[in-house]
C-alpha cells in the first residue's frame, strides 16, 4: 500500500513539472515562424548557388566548344563552312565543293570534318546540339547517317546535362577605307548557351565569342608567289529553310596537313 502511495506521489509531482496543452501548441506556433524564417533566408542562397553553377557549367562548355572548333581549324589550308543545312543536303549539294576539297588531299594532306549536329539525347529525351568530329570517306563522304554516333561526339552527352549550346560560324570582314568589306583568313565562333531546349532569348545563360586566325590561309594570301593559295571556300550560297531547327546544322570541312610520325631507334 505505502509502496502504491509512493508511486502516485512521484507520478503526481512529474505531472507538475511538464508543459500544459497552450504551452505546447505556443512552442509549436514559435518553432514553426523560426523554420519558415530559417527556410526563407536559405532559399536565395541556394537559387543564387543554383544560378551560378548552371552559369559555370554553361561558360565552361562554351569556351570547351570554341577551344576545340579553334584548334582544329587553325592551320587548315583549305575550308569549307556550309551553314544552316542539315546531313542530307550537305551530302548532294555540296558534293561538288567536298569533291574539290578531297582532290587537294594526298599523303601529307588530310580532309577532315566537324559537324555541329541537332539530334535527339537519349537521357533528357530533348534535342540539342552536339559537336561531331566526322569520318569522311575516300569517296568524300561521311561515314555517319543522319542521326549522329555517340562514337562521333567530341564531348559526351552528359558534358550538356541541363544545358543546350548553340554555335555560329560566320566570315571575319574588314571595312576598307572606301567602305568596303573585305574578307579576312579568319572565322568567327559565336557561342550560346541556353537553359530550355526551346532556346528562347529568355532562356540564355551564357554568350561568348572567338576569333580564329587562319594561319597557313593568312600567309598564303600574304606571298603572292605560291603557285596554288590556301583559300577559304565560300559555303552554300544560300541558306537552307532557316525556319526548321532540324536544319540549322554546320558543317565545317577543312584540308589539314598531317603530323609526321615520330620513329624511334
Amino acid at each position: 500500500m505505502k509502496r502504491l502511495k509512493r508511486i502516485t506521489h512521484f507520478l503526481a509531482c512529474r505531472n507538475k513539472g511538464g508543459f500544459t496543452l497552450s504551452e505546447v501548441i505556443i512552442s509549436c506556433a514559435l518553432l514553426g515562424i523560426l523554420m519558415l524564417g530559417i527556410v526563407m533566408f536559405i532559399s536565395p542562397i541556394l537559387e543564387t548557388v543554383k544560378t551560378t553553377n548552371s552559369s559555370t557549367r554553361a561558360s565552361n562548355a562554351a569556351e570547351s566548344i570554341e577551344y576545340y572548333i579553334s584548334r582544329s581549324i587553325r592551320n587548315a589550308a583549305y575550308i569549307a563552312v556550309f551553314t544552316e543545312t542539315n546531313f542530307t543536303d550537305v551530302q548532294s549539294k555540296a558534293s561538288a565543293v567536298i569533291t574539290d576539297l578531297k582532290a587537294k588531299t594526298d599523303s601529307n594532306y588530310n580532309l577532315k570534318c566537324i559537324s555541329i549536329r541537332y539530334a535527339m539525347d537519349e537521357k533528357s529525351q530533348n534535342y540539342k546540339y552536339f559537336i561531331c568530329s566526322e569520318t569522311v570517306e575516300n569517296s568524300g563522304a561521311l561515314k555517319s547517317n543522319a542521326n549522329p554516333s555517340s562514337d562521333s561526339m567530341v564531348f559526351d552527352p552528359c558534358y550538356f546535362d541541363g544545358i543546350y549550346p548553340n554555335v555560329t560560324l560566320s566570315r571575319v570582314k574588314q571595312e576598307q577605307p572606301d567602305g568596303s568589306l573585305k574578307d579576312m583568313p579568319a572565322v568567327k565562333i559565336n557561342v550560346k548557351v541556353y537553359s530550355d531546349s526551346k532556346m528562347d532569348n529568355a532562356d540564355l545563360v551564357f554568350l561568348g565569342e572567338g576569333y580564329t586566325i587562319l594561319r597557313n590561309i593568312e600567309i598564303s594570301q600574304q606571298d603572292k608567289s605560291l603557285k596554288q593559295p590556301f583559300k577559304v571556300i565560300e559555303p552554300l550560297p544560300n541558306p537552307l529553310n532557316p525556319g526548321d531547327n532540324s536544319m540549322k546544322e554546320t558543317y565545317i570541312f577543312y584540308v589539314e596537313r598531317t603530323l609526321a610520325a615520330s620513329t624511334t631507334t
